[in-house]
C-alpha cells in the first residue's frame, strides 16, 4: 500500500503541476492519460536504503497548452485512447473551457489510480487478481468508440475496487478523502470518474486532500499502525525521500 500511495501521489502531483498556471508557465492538458503513459523510476531512499518507485507523466504528443482562457482549434475533436475517454468526450459533448479539458485528464487519471490499487498487495498473504485494463471485463481488447460509449455513457459502468482495498485501514481512508463533493460517493477516485463531469474533483484538490481533510494525528496513527511503524508521510501522501 505504501508503494502504491507513493506512485499515485507522484501521478497526482504531476497532473496538478501540468494543469496549474504559475508565473510564466501556462496550463497544459495532456489529453491521453493512461497507464502506458505513466513512467516509473526506482529511487533508493537515503534514509533506510529502501528502493522506492516514483511516477512521472510521459508522452505529450496530444497535449495542448492554454496561454489564455480562450479555446482554439488545437483542442477540437475526440482525441486520446478510447478506453480512457471520459463520458463527455465519448458523447462529443465537451464544454470548450479550460476546466472542462482538465476534468477529462482527471477522469483518465482516476482510471489509472484504479489500475494501481487493483494490483496492490496489502500483505504477504494477499493474492491480487491478474492485471486488467479498465473495463476489460465488459469490452473487447481494443474497444471502438461506439463500444466505449455504450459501456460508459449508456450503461454507466465504472471499475469497482476489490473489497480488500475498501476494507483496509489506509485504503479506506484513501478512498474516503474528498467526501466534500456535491454528490453522495464514498471516495474521491469515484467522483473523478463520475458521470457528471461538472462534479469531478480537480486534480489539485485531490493531490492536496490528505493534507487538508485528515488531521496529522489521524494520518500519523494510521500509518504507524498499518505501514509497519513508519511515521506520517510528508505533504500528505508523499512518502519520505
Amino acid at each position: 500500500m505504501k508503494q502504491s500511495l507513493r506512485i499515485i501521489s507522484g501521478m497526482l502531483e504531476g497532473l496538478a503541476f501540468l494543469h496549474e498556471a504559475q508565473g510564466n508557465k501556462f496550463t497544459v492538458v495532456h489529453r491521453d492519460i493512461k497507464s502506458k503513459n505513466i513512467l516509473l523510476k526506482a529511487v533508493e531512499s537515503v534514509n533506510d536504503g529502501e528502493v522506492a518507485l516514483t511516477a512521472c507523466i510521459a508522452d505529450f504528443g496530444l497535449a495542448a497548452v492554454f496561454s489564455s482562457p480562450q479555446i482554439d482549434d488545437q483542442v477540437m475533436g475526440q482525441v486520446g485512447t478510447f478506453r480512457y475517454m471520459s463520458p463527455e468526450v465519448l458523447e462529443g459533448a465537451t464544454e470548450f473551457t479550460v476546466p472542462a479539458f482538465q476534468r477529462i485528464d482527471v477522469y483518465a487519471m482516476a482510471l489509472v489510480m484504479w489500475e494501481v490499487l487493483s494490483r496492490t498487495a496489502l500483505s504477504d498473504h494477499d493474492e491480487v487478481p491478474p492485471y486488467k485494463q479498465p473495463f476489460e471485463d465488459v469490452t473487447s481488447m481494443y474497444p471502438s468508440l461506439g463500444e466505449m460509449r455504450d459501456v460508459v455513457v449508456s450503461r454507466k459502468l465504472r471499475p469497482q475496487f476489490r473489497p480488500e482495498i475498501t476494507k483496509h485501514p489506509v485504503g479506506c481512508l484513501f478512498l474516503s478523502l474528498g467526501e466534500f463533493s456535491n454528490f453522495n460517493v464514498d471516495g474521491f477516485v469515484r467522483p473523478c470518474y463520475c458521470r457528471n463531469s461538472s462534479h469531478s474533483v480537480s486534480d489539485t484538490v485531490v493531490a492536496r486532500t490528505s493534507a487538508t481533510t485528515v488531521s496529522d494525528t489521524e494520518w500519523d496513527e494510521l500509518c504507524w499502525q498499518t505501514l509497519g511503524g513508519e511515521r506520517r508521510y510528508n505533504n500528505g501522501l508523499r512518502a519520505p525521500a
